[in-house]
C-alpha cells in the first residue's frame, strides 16, 4: 500500500481466495503492481517478503515472483539486480535471473539476439555463455489465428560438429607444410585461421564463420592437436607466435 503499509485486507482476500480454490501456486507477475506507491526500498521489500512467507506457510502453497531489475546498461544480470534492494533476494528459497542475449553475441552465431535469453541460478553468474541454459522464443499461430510466442530450450551451438578427425589433420599438414609459418594472432595477415577456415571451407570474412574458427583453433590448442611455437620474423627484428601441429 501507501508508504510501504502492508494492506491486511488485501492480504486477507488473497488468503481466502487461495484457501477456497485449494491453490497450490501463487505466481504474483509483476510484484511491483503489489507496491503501486511504495518506495522500492530495502525495507519496503523485507516487509514484503515476511508477510509473503506468512501467507505461504498459512495457505500451505508455494509463491513464485516475477520482478524486475534495475536499469544494467547491457551488463548481464544476476538475482542481486532485483529492484528494491536485497531484502527481497534474501527473503527467498531460491532465486533465479533471466538475461537476454546480448546483440554482439548474436552477430557472433548469426543469430536475431532479441529471440534468445539465459536463465540462471544463484548470485553472479560466472559460467561462460556456451555453459548456460539457454532457451529461444518460437511465434507459433493458435487455432484462432492468433500469433504468440512460446519458448523451447536451446542448445549451444557446438562449433567441433561437421569437424572429422580426417579434417584436423589436414588442418595440421596444411600448416605444418607451409613454408611461412601461419601466425598465432588473429591479426595476422598469415594468420592460422585463414588456412583452417580454407580446409573447413569457411569465410572468414563473415563474423560467425570467423568465431567459429577462433573457437576451433582454441580448442585445438586446449586439446593439442594444435600447439604455439615461436619463431625469429626477420622483417619485425622479433620472435612471433606460430602455430603448427600437436600431438594428437
Amino acid at each position: 500500500g501507501m508508504d510501504g503499509v502492508i494492506k491486511e485486507d488485501s492480504f486477507e482476500t488473497i488468503e481466502r481466495y487461495c484457501v477456497d480454490n485449494e491453490i497450490d501456486i501463487l505466481i504474483l507477475d509483476p510484484l511491483a503492481n503489489m507496491t503501486s506507491g511504495s518506495p522500492e526500498s530495502n525495507e519496503v521489500f523485507k516487509d514484503l517478503g515476511k508477510r509473503l512467507s506468512q501467507l505461504a506457510d498459512k495457505c500451505q502453497l508455494a509463491i513464485e515472483i516475477i520482478h524486475h531489475t534495475r536499469k544494467l546498461n547491457g551488463r548481464e544480470s544476476n538475482v542481486e539486480d532485483a529492484r528494491g534492494g536485497s531484502s527481497l533476494v534474501a527473503a527467498v528459497r531460491s532465486a533465479k535471473s533471466l538475461s537476454p542475449m546480448d546483440k554482439e553475441t548474436g552477430l557472433k552465431l548469426d543469430l536475431d539476439h532479441t529471440n534468445y535469453f539465459s536463465l540462471n541460478a544463484g548470485k553472479a553468474n560466472l559460467r561462460p555463455l556456451d555453459k548456460q541454459v539457454w532457451y529461444e522464443k518460437l511465434p507459433t499461430e493458435l487455432p484462432n489465428g492468433d500469433q504468440v510466442a512460446i519458448i523451447q530450450p536451446w542448445e549451444w551451438p557446438d562449433v567441433f560438429s561437421g569437424v572429422t578427425k580426417e579434417l584436423a589433420r589436414a588442418c595440421q599438414l596444411k600448416l605444418d607444410e607451409a613454408v611461412q609459418k601461419y601466425r598465432f594472432h588473429s591479426q595476422s595477415s598469415q594468420w592460422a585461421g585463414i588456412a583452417v577456415a580454407e580446409v573447413l571451407d569457411l569465410d572468414i570474412k563473415k563474423k560467425p564463420d570467423k568465431n567459429k574458427v577462433l573457437q576451433i583453433i582454441k580448442g585445438w590448442i586446449q586439446t593439442d592437436v594444435l600447439r604455439i611455437d615461436e619463431e625469429h620474423c626477420t622483417r619485425q627484428g622479433r620472435n612471433v607466435k606460430i602455430v603448427l601441429s600437436g600431438e594428437n
